[in-house]
């Protein structure tokens, strides 16, 4: 086959190959990115900038998350294990497995980095960097994992 500028078009195959090893390439550096962001300024209080972790047992501390949130507040701390298994699923080229770990990520860091940014508090740049790691860990998800069509 041919292009319409004559250049060679790829088989299906190898384009279902290519989406999927740029999805899984896209998905590790989004994980990564999550894991750096978690580590940067998300909150600023008078002179003090916190991190997400610093944030987080902060509230803890105040006792201003009570219920499921406080649990959900606690599990934030396995994000670091969380970006791991992640890397660690890419690895041993484990897909759908390296897929599941960053869409649960992704969700979990798009949920709490929403609730900082909408707190009406003067964040910094980890909740922003943290949405913009979970929206390429989501399409990277979705690329790794999406069926090959079949040619028609």
């Amino acid at each position: 086959m041919e292009a319409e500028a004559g250049a060679p078009i790829a088989p299906p195959g190898v384009v279902n190959e290519r989406a999927r090893i740029s999805g899984a390439v896209l998905t590790a550096i989004s994980a990564a990115v999550i894991g750096l962001a978690a580590y940067l300024p998300w909150l600023r209080t008078g002179h003090v900038t916190r991190n997400s972790f610093q944030m987080m047992r902060t509230a803890e501390l105040l006792d201003v998350v009570t219920g499921v949130a406080a649990v959900a507040l606690r599990a934030w701390y396995l994000v670091p294990v969380l970006v791991a298994l992640v890397w660690l699923a890419a690895a041993l080229d484990r897909p759908r497995l390296m897929a599941t770990l960053a869409l649960v990520l992704a969700g979990a860091t798009a949920a709490v980095a929403s609730v900082v940014l909408r707190s009406g508090l003067a964040t910094g740049l980890g909740p922003r960097l943290a949405l913009l790691g979970a929206t390429g860990a989501v399409i990277g998800a979705v690329l790794t994992v999406r069926p090959s069509r079949s040619p028609s």
